[in-house]
């Protein structure tokens, strides 16, 4: 957040391209799920809203909300 504060835009796209390649390499896991279910598409919000790219936040971060509730009972699953 403090590169899209500085409208650091090299670092933020490097840091987006880091997380997309995490999500798609490593082994299948919880926190590979939650990257690319709901750690990409919040980060990419985040970088247009720096942008003030707004439909484009309200676009990504809209249907998330549904799956909040899942990601709430996988973290609990994991607490038992």
């Amino acid at each position: 957040m403090a590169c899209i504060g500085a409208k650091n835009w090299d670092d933020v796209n490097n840091h987006m391209k880091s997380l997309q390649q995490f999500s798609t390499t490593q082994p299948f896991t919880s926190t590979r799920h939650i990257a690319q279910s709901m750690g990409i598409p919040v980060c990419q919000a985040i970088a247009h809203y720096g942008r003030m790219e707004y439909e484009k936040v309200v676009e990504l971060i809209a249907p998330l909300r549904y799956q909040c509730m899942q990601l709430t009972m996988l973290c609990y699953m994991n607490d038992v």
